[in-house]
Parts: C-alpha cells; sequence; structure tokens
C-alpha cells in the first residue's frame, strides 16, 4: 500500500485497516525525505501490538502490489520461507 502522506497517525491506521493477524509482521518503508517522527511511530505501533519491521529509504518507487495481495505473499513467506 502507498500512502502519499508519511504521518504518523495516518500509517498507523492504514495498518491497522490491513487486519494483521497473530503471527503477522507488517513492512513499513519511508522514504528519507518525508519520514515521519520514528520514535513516535514505533512508540505507537507497540501500543497497537502491531509487529513491524521497515526501514528508511532515500528513494521509494511505488510498486503496484494489491493489499490483499502483499498481504498474503507475506503471509507465505512468514509460514513457510520465501524461498518458494
Amino acid at each position: 500500500m502507498y500512502l502519499q502522506r508519511a504521518a504518523t497517525d495516518e500509517i498507523v491506521r492504514a495498518v491497522k485497516g490491513l487486519g494483521p493477524g497473530d503471527g503477522d509482521s507488517v513492512a513499513i518503508l519511508v522514504g528519507e525525505k518525508n519520514r515521519p517522527d520514528i520514535e513516535e511511530l514505533i512508540k505507537k505501533l507497540n501500543e497497537e501490538e502491531i509487529s513491524f519491521f521497515g526501514g528508511i529509504f532515500t528513494r521509494l518507487q511505488n510498486a503496484s502490489y494489491t493489499k490483499v495481495g502483499y498481504q498474503q505473499r507475506m503471509r507465505r513467506c512468514c509460514n513457510d520461507g520465501c524461498n518458494k
């Protein structure tokens, strides 16, 4: 999912909207020039008990993943390994 703005509350709301379940982790990639307050983002995701990982990049390309397709791929990677 691509978000135009990297506001902390928008990111948390979008992640919650994905409905990650037990055993799911959410990948969060933010651009260096438009990044949210990282400490605040980590705090809010932890408060919501959302498992996540990610990084800050100098440039991001808008990918054409669908929300469901990306989430299913992440579940396969987490459950079966990404070698498939």
